[in-house]
C-alpha cells in the first residue's frame, strides 16, 4: 500500500497550439504540441506502513508530434530526508490509428529505468493499444488501455494491464480519473487515482483544442 501528499510548482517553455493528440489522454500536463515543462516541489511519501518521509522533488519532461508519432520523455530526481536519492527517466511513444484529432487511439510503447542511492534499481518497458476519443470542444476525453510488458531489477518479471480513464478540462483546472488492474508475475492489483491541476496564470483555456 502506497500513499503519497506532494505539493508542486510548475513552469512550462511551450510553443504551437494543442497537445499531442495520441498522447493527450495519458499526459494531459502538457499544453502544446511541442514543449517543456519543469517541476519542482516538497512532499511526503509512505510506503508499505513505513513511517512517512519528506521528500524533495525535480522533474522535467519534454515532448512533440511529428504527423501521426508523438513522444514524451521524462526524467525526475528526488531527495529523502534521510539524505538517499533516486533517479528515474521514462520514454513514451505513440502512434496514432487515425488522422482525426479527436481520436485518441493509437498503439503505445513505454519504458523507463530508475536508481536508487546510485544503484540500478529498476526497469520496464511495455506496449499497449489506446482506444480512446476526444470531445468536439477538446474538453472532455475518455479511453482504454491495456497490453503487456516487462517490469524488474536484478530479475525480470511479466506484466499485463487494463486502464480506464476520463479527463476533464475546465477554465483553468484540469482533471483526470483513472481505474485499473494490473498483474506482476503471479501478483494482481486495482488502482484507482485522481488528479487536479489548476493553472491560474495561463492567458488561454488549459485544453488549447
Amino acid at each position: 500500500m502506497r500513499s503519497c501528499f506532494r505539493v508542486a510548482v510548475l513552469c512550462g517553455v511551450v510553443a504551437g497550439a494543442g497537445i499531442p493528440s495520441t498522447l493527450r489522454a495519458q499526459i494531459a500536463t502538457p499544453p502544446s504540441s511541442a514543449g517543456g515543462l519543469f517541476e519542482a516541489g516538497p512532499g511526503s511519501v509512505t510506503v508499505d506502513g513505513y513511517a512517512a518521509s519528506s521528500l524533495i522533488n525535480l522533474a522535467s519532461s519534454l515532448w512533440g508530434t511529428s504527423g501521426r508519432l508523438s513522444g514524451v520523455a521524462a526524467a525526475s530526481v528526488a531527495r529523502f530526508e534521510s539524505g538517499n536519492t533516486t533517479a528515474y527517466g521514462e520514454l513514451h511513444g505513440a502512434f496514432g490509428l487515425s488522422s482525426d484529432a479527436r481520436d485518441l487511439s493509437a498503439f503505445k510503447l513505454d519504458g523507463g529505468a530508475g536508481s536508487y542511492r546510485g544503484h540500478s534499481s529498476s526497469h520496464y518497458v511495455q506496449t499497449s493499444v489506446l482506444l480512446g476519443r476526444l470531445s468536439s470542444n477538446g474538453r472532455l476525453a475518455a479511453w482504454l488501455d491495456a497490453g503487456v510488458g516487462s517490469v524488474g531489477d536484478e530479475r525480470s518479471h511479466g506484466t499485463a494491464h487494463a486502464t480506464a480513464g476520463a479527463t476533464g478540462h475546465f477554465a483553468s483546472v484540469a482533471v483526470n480519473a483513472t481505474v485499473g488492474i494490473a498483474g506482476v508475475a503471479s501478483i494482481t492489483y486495482a488502482d484507482a487515482l485522481i488528479d487536479a491541476r489548476w493553472a491560474p496564470f495561463r492567458n488561454e483555456p488549459v485544453d488549447a483544442a
